[in-house]
């Protein structure tokens, strides 16, 4: 155990991002990942966007972020109410574009692969409600955002799916009861 505490069950799991400690359950959200429950139709804007149209669009939408997405559909930053609320008193306001006022550098992002736990824990770390997710082949293409909200319903699958489990186990230890007889 000391020099090889995985064993060869316990790797394979370990590679798919699920980690097991003795004597505790799995995290529910362990077992979940970003694609799964990601919103995949989440409004973006492109870098050219003026500020005049985004302060619009964040009333009509109540989202307090988007993704900044250019032409061929790669993410390009994100734009927050934060950082509207930011820029709104400077004279150059109304010159101001979505990518002159939003966060484009050291950028903090998912694939849709990564569990769920870990989008969370990013979320967490770095105070943010939303993190884009991107493609983990086609180089940083958007593919939606996972929210908080999106959070709360991985942890929802994750319950049905350990329920599910627990389920067919019962299922399977009612076979092994002599008494029983299935026709």
């Amino acid at each position: 155990d000391v020099l090889h505490p995985d064993t060869i069950y316990t790797r394979k799991l370990a590679l798919r991002g699920i980690q097991l400690e003795r004597g505790h359950d799995v995290d529910l959200l362990q077992g979940v990942h970003v694609g799964e429950v990601m919103s995949k139709d989440y409004p973006s804007v492109k870098p050219d966007t003026p500020m005049k149209e985004l302060l619009p669009r964040f009333n009509l939408t109540h989202h307090h972020g988007f993704a900044i997405v250019d032409e061929a559909h790669q993410f390009k930053g994100i734009i927050t109410l934060t950082d509207l609320e930011r820029v709104y008193q400077e004279s150059t306001f109304e010159e101001l574009s979505a990518s002159d006022a939003g966060s484009t550098e050291n950028l903090i992002t998912v694939f849709p692969h990564d569990p769920i736990y870990l989008a969370l824990r990013r979320m967490n770390i770095y105070d943010i409600g939303r993190l884009p997710v991107i493609s983990s082949v086609n180089g940083g293409q958007y593919l939606g955002m996972v929210r908080r909200a999106d959070i709360l319903r991985a942890y929802e699958v994750g319950l049905t799916r350990k329920s599910i489990k627990q389920h067919q186990a019962k299922h399977f230890d009612l076979r092994d009861v002599e008494e029983n007889e299935f026709m």
